[in-house]
């Protein structure tokens, strides 16, 4: 049967957006509570030790879950400017919790997201690859 371009176009971000669950320990080693952990080897080493809290994880996953297939998040194949600092604050608005920077890029990574460093580890946030259909784009 022929793929239609529609369907090929979704496939091609699809791979672009997707980490190997082999990749995925790799990727969660960077991430502190507080975010990208390079951020912090020189500035606060005490976030260094303070891992992802796994119920927030689970709060993200399931917000991100319920979203995706409601159609209020979209994969896309270029940087959309949505990174994990906003993504979070959008989460905690919904549901009610407090989420960390940390725990909601380790989310996204366990749930096979991939995630980039914002700025080359100037920063301690992610650039996500999503894109959010109907929120305000200077909520932060």
């Amino acid at each position: 049967m022929k793929q239609s371009k529609q369907s090929k176009q979704k496939k091609q971000i699809f791979d672009q957006v997707y980490i190997q669950p082999e990749d995925r320990p790799g990727l969660l080693s960077k991430i502190c509570d507080a975010g990208y952990i390079e951020y912090f080897r020189s500035r606060d080493k005490q976030q260094l030790e303070r891992k992802p809290d796994e119920e927030e994880i689970e709060i993200c996953c399931k917000w991100f879950v319920e979203n995706y297939y409601n159609g209020r998040v979209k994969f896309s194949a270029k940087k959309e400017n949505t990174g994990s600092y906003r993504l979070k604050h959008v989460i905690e608005r919904e549901s009610g919790k407090y989420i960390s920077n940390g725990s909601c890029a380790a989310a996204l990574v366990k749930m096979g997201i991939c995630i980039e460093p914002e700025e080359k580890g100037k920063s301690p946030n992610f650039d996500i690859k999503i894109m959010l259909t109907d929120y305000d784009r200077r909520a932060k």
